[in-house]
Order: C-alpha cells, then sequence, then structure tokens
C-alpha cells in the first residue's frame, strides 16, 4: 500500500528480494514519477521496493512539519495559485458574454503566457478572447469542464471548441488519456450543434 511521500521512509530499514541489498529509505534511487505517486528502487539492481503518494495541499500543510524546506516554497506558491485559480474559474453560462448574430461558430482553446510562472487559458471567438482563465497544467478535466458550460450557453450555435496547437502541451500533459477527454468533450459539443452537409459555414 502506497504511503505519503512525507512519512518518515527515509530513516526506515529496506530490504531488497532481488538482490538481498539492504538499507535505509535515504539510499533508495528514485524510480518512476507519476501523476500521484513516486516509485523508489533498490540502489544496487533497480527493483522497485516502495510508491509514495504525493499529498494533496491540504495533506502537506497538515503535516507541515515534515515537509523538507526546499519544498515548503513551491507548496506555498502552489497554494496561492489554487486560491486564484477557485477566485477567477469559469463557473456558469451567465458569466459568459453575448455572441454577435444568429448563426453557427466555432471556439478556440488558446493558452496565454504572460511569464515563466503566468499563463492563462483563453477562450477566443475569432479573434475576440470571451474568456481568460489561470491554465491548469495537463487541464483535460478543466477542458471537459468548460466545453459543459460553453454547450449550456451557446447551444446549437456552438460548432466545436478547437484547441491550438501552443496550447496541447499545457493541456495534455505526458497523461496519455488526456486526448480522449478533449476529443469526447468535442464531439458532445458537435452532436448538439445537429450540424448536417450543407450547413451554413461557420461565421
Amino acid at each position: 500500500m502506497a504511503r505519503s511521500y512525507y512519512s518518515d521512509w527515509k530513516n526506515q530499514d529496506y530490504s531488497c528480494p532481488q538482490c538481498g541489498w539492504s538499507g535505509r529509505g535515504s539510499e533508495l534511487r528514485q524510480g518512476g514519477v507519476y501523476e500521484v505517486c513516486v516509485a523508489e528502487c533498490c540502489p544496487a539492481c533497480g527493483e522497485e521496493l516502495a510508491v509514495f503518494t504525493f499529498p494533496t495541499l491540504e495533506e502537506a500543510f497538515a503535516d507541515w512539519d515534515r515537509v523538507p524546506t526546499r519544498d515548503r516554497e513551491l507548496l506555498q506558491f502552489a497554494s496561492q495559485r489554487h486560491t486564484t485559480f477557485e477566485h477567477a474559474k469559469l463557473r456558469a453560462p451567465d458569466q459568459l458574454p453575448d455572441i454577435p448574430g444568429a448563426g453557427p461558430f466555432v471556439l478556440v482553446w488558446d493558452l496565454l503566457e504572460v511569464s515563466k510562472l503566468e499563463s492563462f487559458t483563453v477562450i477566443r471567438c475569432k479573434d475576440e478572447i470571451i474568456w481568460r482563465e489561470p491554465a491548469v497544467y495537463q487541464g483535460e478535466g478543466r477542458f471537459e469542464a468548460i466545453a459543459t458550460i460553453l454547450a449550456e450557453r451557446y447551444g446549437p450555435r456552438l460548432l466545436d471548441l478547437e484547441p491550438t496547437a501552443a496550447s496541447e502541451l499545457n493541456l495534455l500533459g505526458d497523461k496519455l488519456s488526456a486526448e480522449g477527454v478533449v476529443q469526447r468533450a468535442r464531439e458532445r459539443i458537435r452532436a448538439q450543434s445537429h450540424r448536417v452537409e450543407g450547413e451554413a459555414k461557420p461565421q
């Protein structure tokens, strides 16, 4: 069973059933780093000996004395970003503006980088930004949520929500299932639009 990465594992004893090595957790070699956990391996043969989960922000602050000094600034920064995001994120259709006209249109999902530490997800209609919020790395879940709100706000006039090439790395990250989540969200928009062959092109 995985334990928290901020538990006392570095001071505990481990032994490798593969090659017979034994020693402290602090001697283990880091293995695979995944979305919610990290593996620690035998330094002699590479056998995976333990898996530790990354704590949530709430868990880290509740166990602050165990958090290494080098991680505290990063966690405080992440907490501030989370608070900012929760305050600024799109929550409801009535936060979105009207789009003039009666014809169908396509919206674009883009990434606006202000600095190395600050970037925004922007939703564009042609050249006009209709929504902006702090970007989330590996944000396929956020894409799905926003797509649902956009579809509710604009109904069958909305034909698609197209990610730009510039936004794809931040949107998909290294999660293999992310592209499928994005594509299914787009398919739901297209299904709602009831678009048929020969219908008027986007304005």
